[in-house]
């Protein structure tokens, strides 16, 4: 996301009661929105991104298939919509709604939305943005979260989310 966007900053029940430039959002005790898409084959295999390694959180780790701050007056949908675009290159016709995921320490303070989708085409991350991606089994995420080769953020998701 390109400098000088906002998103929302909302409170302990995820009202929106302000606004923050994106590029900020992090440097303050701040709680806001992001949307995580899981995108799974018709295998049942879940596309992991991977983060480059000059990002400044979490780099070189795998992550939710796509993840992205809500910007300002967008809806948690449209937000994981794009996030599929920009990222993956992808759009999709069906969105799940999982469910929402507080976290709250370090520099992280936001609700995390999930939503999940299955897709079978091409998905071509956006190098501008990620290092890569690939199709994992159940087993081989939950491997990569318990040799802590993931986000936080996912691994939390993943823990209470993922059921097979």
């Amino acid at each position: 996301m390109a400098e000088g966007k906002f998103v929302e900053v909302v409170d302990e029940n995820d009202r929106v009661i302000g606004r923050i430039e994106r590029a900020l959002v992090h440097d303050k005790p701040v709680l806001h929105r992001s949307v995580h898409v899981w995108v799974f084959n018709s295998r049942g295999e879940l596309f992991l991104q991977k983060r480059p390694k000059t990002m400044r959180q979490c780099p070189g780790v795998w992550d939710s298939s796509s993840g992205e701050h809500c910007e300002t007056g967008e809806t948690i949908e449209e937000t994981a919509h794009r996030g599929l675009k920009e990222e993956l290159g992808i759009r999709v016709t069906q969105l799940e709604y999982a469910g929402r995921k507080a976290i709250l320490d370090g520099t992280c303070f936001e609700f995390i939305h999930l939503f999940r989708t299955v897709f079978d085409g091409k998905i071509t991350p956006d190098k501008r943005e990620l290092a890569g991606g690939k199709f994992f089994s159940v087993k081989e995420a939950r491997e990569l979260v318990k040799k802590g080769e993931t986000t936080p953020f996912f691994a939390r998701l993943f823990t209470e989310y993922m059921y097979e």
